[in-house]
């Protein structure tokens, strides 16, 4: 899941403008609820309400017709495209946390490594046809004197230990749906970066009132997860604190029989 986020995430950032980059294959918390919807699990009605607004958000950004990067013409479905990624994406903070439940952070952590570099050597040898080497197109290309700043700073420590290692380390001691919802400060520093650099041209007003849109729904979809955990939880506590039916006694009856002990 991870891999199939990242490639998503990747080939949008080489195809689309930065904000819609990382919002449209971040859209984690609606592709999570309508997985649960598919399996009939119980939902909040703050969550559906929510789902349609990011809805509407996201279709704002996608006819944006000045959200094209530079010297490239708008194509609105390589926007579509991208929001493919949302699907591995919320399988894989399912699968996160299924994984904290079971493995320790170390553990967690090196496997995310070897998922992530193994994608990433795989696709650039495959799709790239880059080199087994220390040259510039080489994979081994960071070991040159010249690479050492942009590759172990830049793209080790920032975009690897901050980026990738940060997604195991962030739900050890927050919620998944928190999370996902920090991540979505991602498109508004991206899209600087991407005028600065020069890569993307500056987006409409339709993109940043997406953005803006996409950004209350899913706080929408939280508030709503919230409310629901709180359902569930007082639920449950009635069931516990209400008194046994006379089949639960009569049960414990004839247990209490077989062990040669009365109930009361």
């Amino acid at each position: 899941m991870s891999a199939g986020w990242s490639f998503g995430m990747t080939w949008a950032s080489f195809n689309v403008v930065q904000s819609h980059s990382y919002v449209l294959t971040g859209l984690h918390s609606p592709a999570a609820l309508v997985i649960y919807m598919l399996r009939c699990q119980k939902t909040h009605r703050l969550q559906k309400i929510g789902t349609i607004i990011v809805t509407i958000g996201a279709f704002c950004m996608i006819i944006d017709p000045d959200a094209k990067r530079v010297g490239e013409q708008v194509n609105i479905w390589k926007s579509v495209q991208a929001l493919q990624a949302c699907i591995p994406g919320a399988l894989f903070w399912e699968c996160n946390d299924y994984a904290k439940a079971r493995l320790d952070l170390v553990t967690k952590s090196i496997l995310q490594f070897f998922v992530i570099t193994s994608y990433f050597v795989i696709t650039t040898l495959l799709v790239e046809d880059t080199k087994i080497d220390t040259s510039d197109d080489g994979i081994f290309g960071m070991l040159r004197p010249e690479n050492w700043y942009i590759a172990f700073f830049w793209s080790g420590l920032w975009g690897g230990f901050f980026g990738y290692f940060a997604y195991c380390v962030a739900p050890e001691y927050f919620s998944s749906l928190v999370v996902m919802n920090c991540l979505l400060i991602e498109p508004f520093v991206s899209q600087i970066f991407a005028l600065f650099l020069e890569i993307d041209e500056m987006p409409g007003i339709l993109t940043w009132a997406g953005t803006f849109i996409v950004c209350i729904s899913i706080n929408i979809i939280h508030q709503g997860s919230m409310k629901l955990k709180a359902e569930v939880s007082a639920e449950l506590d009635d069931v516990e604190d209400s008194p046994p039916s006379s089949i639960e006694l009569e049960k414990k009856g004839g247990e209490g029989l077989k062990l040669g002990v009365s109930v009361a």
